[in-house]
């Protein structure tokens, strides 16, 4: 069985009392059910700093396969006066290992007859729907009148690449990873961001217009079109956006994890059904 969980959203700093307890939860539950032939995939926004993503992957210690996790945008969220957000991205994949959990994004793997390859993803603002908006203001992450930022990512992630370059980069590094993995049969992807836009909420037009500028840091389309140059990637799991989420795209099967900041949702997928489980 492939298990996938994503935004835990763990805080030891400022405790959501019950999101955190449906994190222990989760992971109590998977503790008591997994087998040694199972694999756990964390699709990101699993903690708020070192510590809270610590304690959030220890709960985890007991689960007796493979692990594996990516980032999210709010685990490079960092304070610009301390740190980089390339750095905390780096720093991450010392701590996956650190706590027993395999680094998608540095190398993909191969367990029981799947490759596994996974990235945190970004936003290259390919998702912007036509609502009369600058491009700056998708730079800014402000909506034209809003007087502030509307995208938390603005205030708490400094790269020193833009939007687009880091979205650039790590697409490119999965399509190097999906190369390594061209002799497995099938292959599944884990993200964080959203590769393609059909997992968002349509009709478009009954999105409100603050929804359908936020849409923009949701995911890009360029990881769908990666995807898609590898015939033997028959599943993509992401996060991000708290909802349940599936559609099909060039034969490939893409579903979201849902949960929020309350609840939390854990995917069990037995390589053809999937069976989602509420916490």
């Amino acid at each position: 069985m492939i298990y996938v969980a994503s935004d835990l959203h763990y805080d030891t700093q400022y405790p959501n009392l019950r999101g955190n307890a449906s994190v222990r939860s989760l992971a109590a539950s998977l503790c008591t059910i997994g087998t040694p032939q199972d694999l756990l995939c964390l699709a990101g926004d699993l903690g708020t700093d070192k510590v809270s993503l610590g304690t959030c992957l220890d709960f985890f210690a007991g689960f007796p396969g493979k692990k594996c996790a990516v980032a999210g945008n709010h685990d490079v969220w960092v304070d610009p006066a301390k740190q980089d957000s390339w750095q905390r991205f780096q720093d991450l994949s010392d701590i996956f290992r650190e706590h027993g959990f395999h680094a998608l994004e540095d190398e993909p793997l191969v367990w029981n007859g799947w490759g596994i390859a996974g990235t945190m993803g970004w936003y290259d603002y390919s998702f912007a729907d036509d609502i009369n908006v600058p491009p700056g203001a998708y730079r800014d992450k402000m909506l034209p009148g809003a007087g502030t930022a509307m995208w938390s990512d603005a205030l708490y992630v400094h790269w020193h690449l833009d939007d687009p370059q880091v979205t650039k980069l790590l697409a490119n590094k999965l399509d190097l990873h999906l190369a390594a993995l061209a002799r497995e049969k099938q292959v599944l992807v884990v993200t964080h961001h959203l590769p393609t836009k059909k997992l968002l909420f349509h009709p478009r037009w009954a999105v409100s217009r603050q929804w359908r500028f936020l849409n923009a840091f949701l995911g890009s389309e360029r990881f769908a079109e990666v995807i898609s140059g590898h015939p033997n990637v028959s599943h993509v799991f992401s996060g991000h956006v708290h909802m349940s989420r599936e559609t099909q795209l060039n034969g490939i099967s893409y579903a979201t994890v849902g949960g929020d900041y309350q609840t939390k949702e854990l995917i069990a997928f037995d390589g053809s059904k999937l069976k989602r489980v509420k916490f």
